[in-house]
C-alpha cells in the first residue's frame, strides 16, 4: 500500500524539481503520473492475478482521501458546533 504510492510520489517530485528548471512539459508529467500509475497498476495487478496489489492502491486512491475528508467533517462539526 505504501511502496508504490510513495515511488510515485517521489517521482513526481522530481519531476516538479525538474520543472522548475526545464519548463511546463514536466509538470504535465508530474501531475499525469499519478493517474497513469494507479490507473495502469490496477489494471496490471487485477490481469496478473495479483489482487492484493490492486487492493492497496485502491486503498490509496478511494480509502485515505476518504478517511481524509471524514476527518474535515468531523473538524468541521467540532469547530463550529453543528
Amino acid at each position: 500500500m505504501i511502496l508504490a504510492p510513495g515511488v510515485m510520489g517521489l517521482v513526481s517530485y522530481i519531476l516538479f524539481i525538474v520543472g522548475d528548471l526545464m519548463g511546463e512539459f514536466f509538470y504535465l508529467l508530474s501531475w499525469l503520473l499519478w493517474p497513469a500509475g494507479l490507473i495502469g497498476g490496477l489494471v496490471w495487478s487485477f490481469t496478473k492475478g495479483n489482487k492484493y496489489f490492486a487492493y492497496g492502491l485502491l486503498t490509496a486512491l478511494v480509502g485515505v482521501p476518504a478517511v481524509l475528508f471524514l476527518a474535515l467533517i468531523v473538524m468541521l462539526v467540532v469547530f463550529l458546533g453543528l
